[in-house]
């Protein structure tokens, strides 16, 4: 007689993740904190955006990337920003940018 086990699936809402856009990559390195450098697009409705290389320099607010609050130095800041997806532990997507600072 055969024996049947039960099976058990988990179901995934399926977010696919695509790079992220940023609408303008200057700043100017004596701007304000809080200072808008740029729009975000192309993030899932779900998920948030942290910044992950780039520390003090730039942070989020919202879907805009603005000036932190250490100071940045002209020439080039590399930064990466993650989407992670709160619906699935470990789902992120992290993309690259690099921000020209101007005096």
């Amino acid at each position: 007689m055969a024996k049947f086990a039960p099976v058990y699936m988990s179901v995934y809402d399926g977010v696919t993740f695509v790079d992220l856009e940023l609408d303008a990559l200057t700043l100017v390195d004596d701007d304000a904190e809080d200072t808008l450098i740029g729009e975000i697009s192309g993030q899932d409705a779900s998920s948030t955006l942290s910044v992950q290389v780039g520390g003090d320099k730039v942070k989020i607010s919202g879907s805009n990337l603005v000036v932190g609050s250490e100071a940045s130095v002209a020439g080039s800041l590399e930064i990466t920003i993650r989407e992670s997806n709160p619906n699935g532990e470990g789902l992120y997507r992290d993309t690259d940018f690099t921000l020209t600072v101007t005096t």
